[in-house]
């Protein structure tokens, strides 16, 4: 292959990589600057909360500056837009305490996330149970426990004290994971604006779908946590970017990186086998292509790169299932389910749990925040939980009220105006619609089959569905753009573009001002 071309096809990898490596580098720093200065303030977290006012102010003076030079691309917007979502998401970490809106992370019994992690890091050995959070697999404990010996190099060389007699289980040390939790959100941001470009969607539609990626609220949330959930959700953007790169140019080395990006999805929690939906779809659909051809070139090759793919994705995903099930009985596809009864919702029945818009005001207005021992509608659930999650805030109520009346417009407006992009491209974007359409329905239908048999109020979290976002994006892009075609629907756009982002400025007030 000849130099020349061989660097064009290296040199956007390596660009970044080395995005990533500086943005690590960024929220290293800060953590380091930032962390230890709780102590001197008397509200924790508040510098984290004036560094998003003061970028996001820097970010808009760019934005006008470039707008006065005529500058103001497609293509800088949303580069403006990423680095907004990078400030949020810093921000979100620096000003929250590791020990806050956590999910199964800190336990009183030893069996959480942290001490998962820290069995790893003390001892370099898995758990000898699966209790509790143990039954996840390895690799996101493994990935900390790490990162844990990295971080105490870096203490020591700054001299920053994160052992105490009061903390024997490391729990402060564990808590520099936000910095990776962060890091993984920033990544997740940048491969999902990259599906989006593959995806075709041109102009300031493609703007808009990447500007809600940037700025979608959980995602915030989760630069912060430290469980398993952000990673991954990283792993499964990648693994949607690499089904859509293979079905356009099928290459043994996307598909290669599609099942690593599968195998070690699933090897970080099982059920990132959901994003498979997609991909088995495609596959499928290829299939019977390349067998209506009658080419059997193209039919072996298609075949050796389905065995490939398996002989990669099957023993990276599935060796934990059967090192547990051999250790400890523990059946394939098991989750926890002893939950606190409290948090059980199987009692009310199937329209007031699965319909919106018909339950009691006291469900959809009865609260700002999701009550997990209360709530019982999984849309309604579902709509807060994309924004707040599970937890509660404070001083920050007003934007919340308005994110949430901005989110119900947003949802009917997106409805309809995919509809209206499905009759208008009956004959048009087939690969789109299967592609998106199928991680919609496939995130969907898993979440609301894992509410049927799991009743209870933590189980309608949307961190169980996060690469729905990218099926959202998506049709978002699509809408607008076919919006923007027809002269009597292109009246319709400066309102939906203002719907959504009217959500997203909402939102990302909200998370400067809440704490």
């Amino acid at each position: 292959m000849d130099k020349k071309i061989l660097w064009q096809k290296v040199r956007p990898v390596l660009l970044e990589i080395l995005l990533y490596l500086a943005a690590f580098i960024v929220i290293l720093a800060s953590y380091i600057i930032c962390k230890p200065q709780f102590v001197l303030f008397e509200r924790r977290g508040v510098l984290g909360q004036a560094i998003i006012a003061v970028s996001a102010v820097v970010i808009f003076c760019v934005g006008f500056y470039l707008k006065q030079k005529d500058k103001l691309t497609h293509r800088n917007l949303i580069i403006l837009f990423i680095a907004l979502g990078f400030v949020l998401r810093l921000g979100y970490m620096l000003y929250t305490p590791y020990e806050v809106r956590q999910h199964d992370t800190f336990t009183n019994n030893n069996d959480g996330h942290h001490y998962y992690a820290y069995l790893i890091y003390s001892e370099w050995k898995l758990p000898d149970s699966n209790a509790y959070q143990f039954y996840h697999p390895p690799l996101n404990p493994f990935i900390q426990a790490l990162f844990m010996h990295f971080y105490e190099w870096i203490a020591s060389i700054f001299h920053i004290e994160i052992f105490t007699e009061a903390d024997p289980y490391c729990r402060a040390l564990y808590g520099s994971n936000q910095i990776l939790a962060t890091l993984y959100s920033f990544m997740t941001m940048i491969v999902a604006c990259k599906t989006i470009e593959l995806l075709d969607i041109k102009g300031f539609s493609r703007v808009l779908a990447c500007a809600f990626i940037a700025l979608f609220p959980r995602f915030i949330q989760l630069s912060g946590q430290l469980n398993n959930d952000m990673l991954t959700v990283l792993l499964s953007f990648f693994a949607l970017y690499f089904t859509l790169k293979w079905w356009k140019k099928k290459s043994f080395f996307t598909i290669i990186c599609l099942a690593i990006s599968i195998g070690l999805a699933m090897m970080s929690k099982l059920s990132g086998a959901t994003i498979c939906v997609t991909t088995a779809v495609i596959f499928i659909m290829e299939f019977i292509k390349s067998i209506k051809s009658k080419n059997l070139k193209n039919i072996s090759i298609l075949c050796s790169q389905y065995i490939v793919f398996l002989l990669i994705c099957t023993p990276l995903g599935l060796w934990f299932q059967v090192y547990a099930h051999n250790r400890f009985g523990q059946e394939l596809g098991f989750v926890f389910s002893n939950l606190n009864k409290n948090l059980y919702v199987g009692d009310y029945n199937f329209l007031d749990r699965f319909f919106p818009f018909i339950v009691p005001t006291s469900e959809m207005f009865g609260s700002i925040f999701c009550r997990p021992f209360d709530n019982y509608n999984l849309f309604n659930y579902a709509i807060r939980s994309s924004m707040f999650g599970e937890f509660n805030y404070w001083q920050s109520e007003q934007f919340a009220i308005a994110s949430i009346i901005l989110a119900y417009i947003a949802v009917i407006m997106l409805t309809v105006s995919t509809i209206y992009y499905f009759y208008k491209s009956r004959k048009q974007d087939l690969d789109k619609k299967i592609f998106l359409g199928t991680l919609f329905l496939g995130q969907a239908l898993s979440y609301i089959y894992f509410n049927v048999t799991m009743p209870y109020g933590c189980t309608m979290d949307f961190r169980y569905i996060v690469p729905i976002v990218l099926a959202l994006a998506g049709f978002i892009g699509l809408s607008d753009s076919k919006l923007a075609e027809n002269e009597k629907t292109k009246k319709f756009v400066p309102f939906f573009r203002f719907g959504i982002f009217a959500l997203l400025v909402a939102t990302s007030l909200f998370y400067t001002v809440a704490i």
